[in-house]
Order: C-alpha cells, then sequence, then structure tokens
C-alpha cells in the first residue's frame, strides 16, 4: 500500500464516522485535512523554491515533527509523507543538548514545533547542504536511544512499516477480521 492509499483510506474512514451523528468528528477532521494540505503545501513550495540550490539533487529533503498537540503532529507527518519528504519524528520535551545532537544528525531543513519547543531548539528552518547519511528516497527517522542510551534515529521507509504492520496482524489476527488496539506511547515513540 502507497501513503496515498492509506490517506485516501483514512479519510474516507474519517468522513463516515463524522456521518454517523458526531458533527464535531466531520467538523474536526475537516480542518485537520485542510492543515495537513497546508502544510504539504508549503512543502512542495520549498522543495521548488530550493531546487538546484544543494549539491545532491536526488537528497530527499528532511522535516523535524515535533509539535506537542497530536493532531498537529499527525498531520506534519502525513504532509511530509504525501510531499515525498522525509520524515523525523521529534520529542517536544528535548532538552537542549538533544536538539543540538539530532540538528547533527539529520541536519533537518524544516521545523515543525510548538512555539515552546522552538524558542528553546536551534532553528533549522533555512536550506542546508545534505548530511552525508541522507537518503535518497524519503524515509521515516524515528529517534530511540537503544543501548547505548545515546539519541539516535531508526530508518524506515513506507515498505518496512507495511510489512510490519502485516506481520502483527498474521500474528495476531491471522483470520484478516480487524484489530482493536490501543497505544498509550507518545507519537514519536519507536513503538
Amino acid at each position: 500500500m502507497t501513503p496515498e492509499v492509506v490517506w485516501s483510506g483514512l479519510r474516507r474512514d474519517w468522513c463516515e464516522l463524522g456521518k454517523r451523528g458526531n458533527r464535531e468528528i466531520g467538523k474536526d477532521s475537516e480542518v485537520w485535512y485542510e492543515l495537513v494540505r497546508t502544510r504539504r503545501t508549503q512543502l512542495e513550495a520549498y522543495a521548488l523554491e530550493h531546487s538546484g540550490k544543494h549539491h545532491e539533487d536526488s537528497v530527499a529533503p528532511i522535516v523535524l515533527v515535533a509539535d506537542t498537540e497530536p493532531m498537529d503532529f499527525l498531520a506534519g507527518f502525513w504532509a511530509g509523507v504525501l510531499a515525498g519528504w522525509t520524515v523525523a519524528l521529534g520529542n517536544s520535551s528535548w532538552a537542549g543538548q538533544e536538539w543540538h545532537s539530532v540538528i547533527d544528525q539529520i541536519n533537518p531543513n524544516i521545523l515543525w514545533s510548538s512555539p515552546s519547543v522552538s524558542n528553546s531548539s536551534p532553528s533549522p528552518l533555512h536550506f542546508r547542504s545534505p548530511s552525508p547519511q541522507r537518503q535518497s528516497s524519503p524515509s521515516i527517522l524515528i529517534p530511540t536511544g537503544g543501548s547505548s542510551g545515546q539519541l539516535k534515529f531508526t530508518c524506515h521507509t513506507w515498505a518496512t512499516l507495511t510489512a510490519a504492520v502485516h506481520g502483527f496482524r498474521r500474528h495476531f489476527q491471522p483470520d484478516n477480521t480487524p484489530i482493536n488496539s490501543h497505544c498509550i506511547l507518545p507519537l514519536y515513540h519507536v513503538s
């Protein structure tokens, strides 16, 4: 499944949920879809404006999403994925040392965060030359401390995450019935 197919299904499912009587969900989902569209347009305009201004045009630009509001966080994630950018998930509670480590490791082109996060973090809102570790195709970077205790990023693609979902589904619901689950971990968490 491509991100566009998942996005279409998500949009359809939320619209159906809104039609079942909860008008707030329908209203909120339209506001959220507009935010995704606006952010995606910003990323596409940024990429167009800066194309050819760095050494390697084949390198996917990086957006770091560290919004504290879950719906803003998800809007930034979807906008980045749909625009073909590498999306790095960020923790809005990182301290200065962690922010500097993130900037050194992934060198993001854009940072989307809450004002309190933006004030305490370095502002990577200008285009930079790509780092050597950047991927040529878009990926999803998820922060982890791993066993080392040092902040680093696991690198996934849409294909690796899709494979993980299929494996999860085959293990827990081999008969293909829907799985009802609830994750209470933060959206940026490696789980």
